[in-house]
């Protein structure tokens, strides 16, 4: 139990200098980028944050026939894998061999600030309610277009990659990551290639 807090200890420290020196600003291109992993609360060691997926959107909407509103939203989405669900026996070594299994990549947040929003057209008289519902399409439009591109298996991709080279790091020649499929149970494993 030792070794396994050992290693959740600097896996906190690692993932905070990987997201110390990986920041980087994003493009207004759609793009699902490597991004930096992120720790979103060291105490915790919750959220390993491996894929990114930023859009910019313009969407238009129209209530009578002369009120009008097109708007500009900036967002992003991010995903990777909660590893507040690990327990002591999702964790195994066998000599220099690493196991451990996780479960399936999520998204952890669908972010549209209010300052990345920008009207761009607006005929008409907009009530607060209709701006709300304005904004939470824009932001089920970003959670959708996230999915079409495939964030979840960019998470699942990335993650794995990034944890397989941090345990590396503490000298495991071998580090096979399980991935539970919730449906079945069944597990898929992710196996270093030499």
């Amino acid at each position: 139990m030792k070794k396994i807090i050992i290693i959740f200890i600097a896996i906190a420290i690692i993932i905070g200098a990987l997201w110390f020196i990986g920041q980087s600003k994003s493009d207004n291109d759609i793009i699902i980028d490597k991004t930096a992993t992120v720790v979103e609360e060291i105490r915790k060691i919750s959220e390993f944050t491996s894929a990114c997926y930023y859009e910019e959107m313009v969407l238009g909407y129209k209530k009578k026939k002369n009120d009008e509103m097109v708007l500009i939203a900036n967002g992003k989405v991010r995903a990777g894998f909660d590893l507040s669900s690990l327990e002591s026996d999702d964790v195994m070594t066998n000599g220099d061999t690493l196991f451990i299994e996780l479960q399936p990549a999520k998204i952890f947040d669908i972010i549209i600030n209010p300052s990345g929003y920008d009207v761009f057209v607006e005929k008409g008289k907009w009530s607060h309610k209709q701006m709300t519902t304005i904004k939470d399409d824009a932001r089920n439009k970003l959670e959708a277009n996230a999915n079409a591109y495939g964030i979840l298996d960019k998470a699942t991709e990335y993650g794995t990659a990034k944890l397989s080279t941090i345990f590396k790091t503490f000298g495991y020649k071998e580090v096979i990551i399980s991935i539970k499929d919730l449906n079945t149970g069944f597990q898929f494993q992710s196996i270093d290639e030499e």
